[in-house]
C-alpha cells in the first residue's frame, strides 16, 4: 500500500474566537498556538492556555519545518489532537501546509463532526 507523506508545516496554528470585521474591534487572544518547533514537546501550546496538541496515529516530529519544526503525516491515520471547545461561529485559524504529492485527494484542515456540545470540530 502506497502511503502519502504529507508534511504539515505550521508556523502558527492560530485559533482566535470572536473576530468581528468592524473597525475599532480587536480580536480576542489566541486559544491555542502550536508552532511544533520544540522537538522535546512538539505539541506545546505557545498561547499560554495549556491547550496542548497530542501527536497521534503515527504523526512524527521533523526538523524540516518552514521556520523550525513541523509534524509529518503518513496520509492515513496520523493527526494532532487538541481538546478545545470551538464555537459554532466567529473563529479564525491559520496554517502552513506542504505536501510531497499533489492531485491525490482531499486535504482536510478542519472538519465539523455531528456530535452534540463541546469538542465537535476536528482540526486535521
Amino acid at each position: 500500500m502506497k502511503y502519502l507523506m504529507t508534511s504539515l508545516l505550521i508556523a502558527s496554528l492560530v485559533t482566535s474566537f470572536g473576530l468581528v470585521a468592524k473597525a475599532g474591534v480587536s480580536a480576542l487572544p489566541h486559544v491555542f498556538n502550536l508552532s511544533f518547533d520544540d522537538k522535546s514537546n512538539p505539541g506545546k501550546d505557545e498561547s499560554g492556555n495549556g491547550n496542548r496538541g497530542e501527536l497521534k496515529g503515527g504523526a512524527k516530529w521533523t526538523d524540516k519545518g518552514h521556520t523550525g519544526g513541523a509534524v509529518e503525516f503518513d496520509g492515513t491515520k496520523a493527526h494532532v489532537e487538541v481538546m478545545v471547545d470551538v464555537p459554532e461561529k466567529n473563529f479564525t485559524m491559520g496554517v502552513w501546509i506542504k505536501t510531497d504529492q499533489g492531485d491525490v485527494g482531499i486535504y482536510s484542515v478542519l472538519d465539523k463532526a455531528a456530535g452534540e456540545g463541546g469538542h465537535d470540530r476536528h482540526f486535521f
